[in-house]
């Protein structure tokens, strides 16, 4: 049995806690093979794009969650590189910025042409050292941007509709899969099946440890979701 999961940070393997992500602890209880294409970080149009590139893989499973409107791709120029945008390139037009280790090597070329963040680390630099090489134009563009010409509620609906752009491949595909709109809770999804109950979403009363965990929470807390994805996997 073969897994592929998408996601952002919330749905990432942790590093420093190693088999703990509820996406690992799900593999296992299923004696199952883990790819995991989650990566902190990842915008929602980003983990479309990883949902595209699993559904070519036609594993046994997709596991994924969406996350929250304020993340944005900006392209590689704004790091001195150059790498034009391949639309049927899928995943390999993602950055991994440090995170190229945890897909394999044989679905994984580094030929990016943009990368993922939130808003406020690419003006910040906080997250990821990488980020901090925006040039200054670009920084001061994309704070004038931010602060002059950003909507959130707007980008919410973008983002909702690339979102559910996903669910009729996944359908055709016949691949099951189990999912979690992150934090995208203000539209109604009661009419995409799979969804895990409220509880085993992974941005519901999540804690940070403090800890570079990646996925913002304690292992204990990775137990507990793993049950209600695996819930809801075994009621397909």
């Amino acid at each position: 049995m073969k897994i592929v999961s998408c996601g952002s940070s919330f749905f990432s393997i942790s590093p420093a806690h190693p088999g703990t992500h509820l996406t690992e602890i799900v593999a296992r209880e299923l004696g199952a093979e883990l790819i995991s294409f989650a990566k902190p970080g990842s915008s929602n149009f980003a983990i479309r794009l990883q949902l595209e590139t699993a559904i070519k893989l036609k594993p046994d499973l997709i596991l994924f969650e969406f996350t929250n409107a304020p993340k944005i791709d900006l392209p590689l120029s704004v790091l001195g590189q150059e790498h034009e945008y391949n639309f049927n390139k899928g995943i390999h037009n993602i950055k991994y910025t440090g995170y190229e280790n945890v897909v394999p090597k044989n679905i994984y070329v580094n030929n990016a042409s943009f990368i993922s963040d939130g808003i406020k680390n690419f003006i910040t630099g906080e997250c990821f050292q990488e980020n901090t090489a925006l040039t200054r134009n670009s920084r001061d563009a994309l704070k004038m941007w931010f602060t002059e010409l950003y909507d959130e509620p707007l980008k919410e609906h973008q983002d909702y509709f690339v979102c559910s752009s996903v669910f009729l491949p996944l359908e055709q595909s016949q691949i099951p899969y189990v999912w979690s709109r992150g934090d995208l809770c203000m539209f109604d999804w009661s009419m995409y099946k799979n969804e895990v109950p409220e509880e085993g979403n992974p941005w519901i009363n999540w804690t940070d440890t403090g800890e570079l965990s990646v996925y913002h929470t304690t292992p204990e807390r990775q137990q507990e979701l793993a049950q209600y994805w695996l819930e809801t996997y075994r009621k397909l």
